[in-house]
Parts: structure tokens; sequence; C-alpha cells
């Protein structure tokens, strides 16, 4: 397992972890550089401790070395959105944030389908086409009944 990339996604989900504020601009006691420093050694550890595990799941799809660290980065990458976008909160209420944030690596590994071989995986069946028809409404003024074309 590189070092490197260990420390590429701790550094990916601290980014979100400031991004959403979970590390504060402005701490009340402690102090900012410190909170990095902290949430970076505790992704390090975590990442460490699953990266494993996760590869694991990706070899079931036959991957080489080289993409099981893609679809591995992908997977955090996806989980750093959930973060910055507070889908993945400060404060979970029926879970510890850390477990949820191993569990949703671990979903979005199994949801990414990567290219092998440069071929793109077929996803014309996973989304509808919306279609939207223009709206007419109409209204009064003045007594007079007009059309508003959209």
């Amino acid at each position: 397992m590189s070092n490197v990339l260990v420390f590429r996604l701790s550094l990916k989900l601290a980014t979100a972890d400031i991004i959403s504020e979970f590390i504060p601009l402005r701490p009340v006691l402690e102090n900012r550089e410190q909170l990095v420093s902290e949430r970076l050694q505790i992704y390090s550890a975590m990442l460490s401790e699953h990266i494993e595990a996760w590869r694991k799941q990706g070899n079931m799809r036959d991957y080489n070395n080289e993409q099981l660290d893609e679809l591995i980065e992908h997977a955090v990458s996806l989980v750093s959105a959930d973060i910055s976008a507070g889908f993945i909160g400060h404060s979970p209420v029926l879970c510890d944030r850390d477990i949820m944030i191993v569990k949703s690596v671990e979903k979005y590994i199994n949801l990414i389908d990567m290219p092998i071989n440069g071929v793109v995986p077929d996803v014309v069946g996973l989304f509808q086409p919306v279609i939207a028809k223009s709206i007419k409404s109409s209204g009064k003024k003045k007594n007079k009944k007009f059309t508003r074309k959209s």
C-alpha cells in the first residue's frame, strides 16, 4: 500500500471537512492547524486500516493494482463530495461519523463500474430523459385576460 495514496486520500477528506466547516474557520478553543493535523492523522489511520478490505472488494472485478487505487480514489472523491455537501453531517444521530465515512467508501466502491481496457461501461439504461413541456399560464390584468408564453 502506498503511503502517498493514503496521504492524498486523507487530504481529500480533510479538505471536505474544511469546506463543510466540520473543521471550523475560527475554532473557539482549539487551534485550527491542530484540528486539520488531527483529522489528517485520523483519516490516515482509518484509510490504512480499511484499504486492504477495499482492495479485496475491487479484486472481485479483476482490476489490476493501479485500477484498484484509482477505484478507491474515485470512491473517496464521492465521499468527499458527500461531506462537502453536508450529506455526511458533522454529528450523525445513529452512528459514528468516521464509521459512516468508511461505509460510504465501501458503497461507492460497489457502485463504481470502472472501464477496463479503455471500454466505457454502458450507462444508457441508468438515466431517463426528462421532457419538459411548455406551460402556459393565464392571468387577468385590468379585467383583461391574457396568455403568457414561457
